[in-house]
């Protein structure tokens, strides 16, 4: 599945969750908290996507990262493009589940998502994960 817009990373994330029957667990408002809360830890970690994203001429997010600091997905907007470089899709997705389970309240949950978490890292600083 290619990841591109907002909703196809909260469409891979959800599958990966097995939140797949309405009611969700996990709401889009939650999901897409988490899709911004990891574009902030790209921004921090590895800012040089951010600057490929903001002055690549080929990419569909180029109008839209102006200001890439401050990028926000929003719940009217799941069709904004994300950013990421194909290499990097699946270390957002890991994020997005991470941080959706940390609000769970089963132990045996804290410990998948920090794991996710931190693979999520070491994914994106090219350390073996």
């Amino acid at each position: 599945m290619a990841l591109v817009l907002a909703s196809d990373y909260i469409t891979q994330a959800r599958t990966l969750l097995q939140d797949l029957v309405q009611p969700y667990r996990y709401p889009d408002v939650t999901l897409l908290e988490a899709l911004n809360n990891c574009w902030l830890e790209v921004t921090r970690v590895r800012p040089d996507i951010v600057l490929n994203a903001r002055y690549s001429t080929s990419s569909k997010a180029s109008d839209q990262t102006v200001n890439l600091d401050g990028l926000v997905f929003i719940g009217a907007n799941t069709s904004a493009t994300v950013p990421m470089p194909v290499q990097y899709q699946m270390s957002v997705v890991y994020y997005m589940i991470g941080f959706a389970q940390l609000q769970d309240n089963e132990d045996v949950q804290d410990s998948r998502a920090a794991s996710l978490l931190t693979k999520f890292t070491a994914q994106l600083l090219g350390v073996q994960a």
